[in-house]
């Protein structure tokens, strides 16, 4: 299983000092023969800028990919030196907030691996499930089956 991951020391410099993140997958973009999605991990700067600083190219979407996936972010942060400590190397806050969508194998391999985070729901779906529940949809679930 290859997996894809595109960031730069800078970004994950700013991945590593959030205290807020998020991720999402999209799969009708992934570039050609082999990968199903695009993953995006995104950190919030301040608190109003977002900026992706992880693309990761996955060939499936199984809970062993994203363990991978999440392996591979791990120790691309662990080969950059921290600029504030240098002897240590970057890695993701404790304290880190976590927004994600439905997509349960995703969310279930970053708790795996980062139990100390707070996943939420991305407020957009949150916002959905509440029209879904006032209107009369009767297969809900379906809808985030994956």
């Amino acid at each position: 299983m290859i997996v894809i991951l595109l960031s730069t020391n800078k970004l994950m410099e700013v991945a590593s000092k959030s205290k807020s993140s998020g991720f999402d997958c999209t799969f009708c973009i992934a570039p050609g023969p082999g990968y199903k999605q695009v993953f995006i991990k995104f950190c919030l700067i301040g608190r109003v800028y977002w900026a992706p600083c992880f693309y990761g190219f996955l060939p499936n979407k199984e809970e062993g990919t994203y363990r991978r996936l999440y392996y591979c972010i791990e120790e691309a942060m662990a080969s950059v030196d921290d600029p504030n400590k240098p002897t240590d190397t970057l890695t993701f806050r404790n304290d880190l907030s976590v927004m994600s969508d439905f997509e349960i194998r995703e969310r279930a391999s970053w708790r795996e691996r980062y139990p100390s985070h707070t996943m939420k729901v991305s407020p957009l779906i949150s916002e959905f499930l509440s029209l879904m529940s006032m209107s009369n949809i009767s297969h809900k679930a379906n809808l985030f089956n994956t």
